[in-house]
């Protein structure tokens, strides 16, 4: 068996060529402590009295993200990262599309360290490699368990093998040792937020402090949310929009993705941008519809129904993207008008709209990464972290069409 051992500067690497995005996903929820929200990290503060039970449900969330005891010679165990786990990850991340791939499959596994030679496959094995290997039941549901990410987002990862329907790598992943972890944390009904600091040297190029976001589920589960990171260095070793002439992507394609972004600000942004665009909507009268206020009727030329709204954006989205955009509206057909829904939410000062990037193709599809540069508050325009967004283009019968894109900011 192949030792996992372990080198940061593999891991960046790695990620270069594996996006970590996959698939679209059904909308993630938003967690109401978003790491977008906030413009640097909170201090940690010092530890206070904790309620038993709860601290330890905690430290349990703290172990499965990529900790774990280590016994001291005293008799008591120090809480320390693991030497192979998430928090290596240079990247904050927003939803859990945003982790890359490769970063899972190294959690995956370090949490199925102690098991995973039962695993070994006799296919790989007849072609000399000598690696673990999960069948994609075992290891899809494992992660699901904690992350809500599409399958089709792991599956982009060049760690899965569709013909042997499961993930492997041949790739060795070093890693440094282990680091004590100090934390806090609050809570605010289901949504737990744990401060935590590892004490990596100073001139260490991984992340020191991070902010984690859980959501807790009444069966006494949880799914992580988000984690905000600062590592000491900012990765930025990717070419820009620019320089991009490395990249997989023609000038139309380019021009599709620009396109997308703005249906994308209708849907995540404000209705208003669709004004700007595409028309005009009767605010005055806004109506109830299905128990929901606030709905206008679309009084613009340019649609002449649900239908052909829907069509016109699919022209440069994905049918399944506009309908997983739409899930919850803006628009809905009602008494065979279009309806568009008011609401908005505001935007995210600290991008610095620096914008970098690596791309992979494969077969009917482009996985590129976005690399969304942010400073530490408005009067700082260095950078500060950094989130690693998905973008997919996917080649249909009527062309190629952007099937999951979100907005930085």
């Amino acid at each position: 068996m192949r030792k996992i051992i372990a080198v940061f500067a593999a891991l960046l690497l790695a990620l270069s060529g594996c996006g970590g995005p996959e698939a679209p996903p059904p909308e993630s929820p938003v967690s109401p402590a978003s790491p977008a929200s906030q413009e640097t990290l909170p201090e940690v503060p010092d530890p206070s009295p904790a309620d038993p039970e709860e601290d330890a449900l905690v430290r349990e969330i703290i172990l499965a993200y990529g900790g774990e005891l280590m016994p001291q010679k005293d008799g008591s165990s120090r809480l320390v990262r693991k030497v192979s786990s998430l928090f290596d990850m240079p990247y904050s991340w927003h939803r859990p599309e945003e982790i890359p791939a490769n970063y899972y499959y190294i959690w995956f596994l370090s949490t199925v360290s102690a098991e995973k030679d039962q695993y070994a496959s006799p296919a790989l094995g007849e072609q000399g490699i000598d690696s673990p290997f999960f069948p994609q039941e075992v290891y899809e549901e494992e992660i699901r368990t904690y992350f809500d990410v599409p399958t089709e987002f792991l599956r982009l990862g060049r760690e899965y093998d569709p013909k042997l329907e499961g993930y492997w790598s041949a790739g060795e992943h070093l890693l440094t040792g282990r680091k004590g972890i100090d934390y806090t944390y609050t809570r605010e009904g289901p949504i737990l937020t744990i401060d935590l600091e590892v004490d990596h040297p100073e001139d260490s190029p991984l992340a020191r402090r991070f902010t984690l976001t859980v959501r807790l589920e009444e069966d006494g589960g949880w799914r992580y949310l988000g984690c905000q990171c600062q590592p000491n260095r900012v990765p930025d070793d990717y070419p820009t929009r620019e320089g991009a002439d490395v990249l997989p992507l023609t000038e139309e394609q380019w021009e599709l993705l620009d396109q997308a972004e703005q249906l994308v600000q209708i849907f995540r942004y404000s209705i208003d941008s669709m004004e700007n665009y595409y028309g005009t909507v009767d605010y005055s009268n806004p109506i109830q519809i299905d128990g929901m206020d606030g709905w206008c009727l679309y009084t613009g030329d340019r649609y002449q129904s649900f239908q052909d709204l829907r069509g016109q954006m699919c022209q440069v989205l994905t049918e399944d993207f506009f309908d997983r955009l739409n899930q919850h509206g803006p628009f809905i057909d009602y008494q065979g008008k279009l309806y568009v829904r008011l609401g908005s939410r505001g935007g995210y000062s600290p991008y610095l709209g620096r914008d970098r990037y690596s791309a992979r193709a494969e077969g009917d599809q482009i996985l590129l990464t976005r690399y969304a540069y942010y400073r530490a508050s408005d009067d700082n325009d260095q950078p500060a972290q950094v989130r690693a967004m998905p973008i997919l283009l996917k080649r249909t019968a009527e062309g190629w069409r952007v099937d999951y894109l979100d907005l930085p900011y």
